[in-house]
């Protein structure tokens, strides 16, 4: 199995996922932190500290697919011209004399 594979096999972890997960990470503990009678701002660090280590683990992340070789650039949303030089057919779109 090849790295690509594997890639396309498990997905990978886009911008939109991550800021997901992160939301309800930090729903999470937030809910846990008033549920156990934390003060104002217990609860303020807790989620602090969630965003911030969630997000260095996501800088690590991306910074490991760079050292790997996997390509962390978003793909083209619109696929390329298929148009290839040479004399032109006729269509309804060309007209040729």
């Amino acid at each position: 199995m090849t790295h690509n594979e594997t890639r396309e096999e498990y997905g990978e972890m886009r911008i939109t996922a991550f800021l997901l997960l992160l939301a309800i990470s930090v729903i999470a503990v937030g809910a846990w932190s008033i549920s156990s009678g934390a003060t104002v701002g217990v609860v303020t660090a807790r989620v602090l500290i969630t965003l911030v280590a969630l997000q260095f683990g996501y800088l690590a992340l991306i910074i490991l697919w760079s050292m790997f070789g996997t390509s962390v650039e978003a793909k083209p949303k619109r696929r390329p011209s298929t148009m290839v030089p040479g004399p032109a057919r006729n269509s309804e779109n060309t007209k040729v004399s």
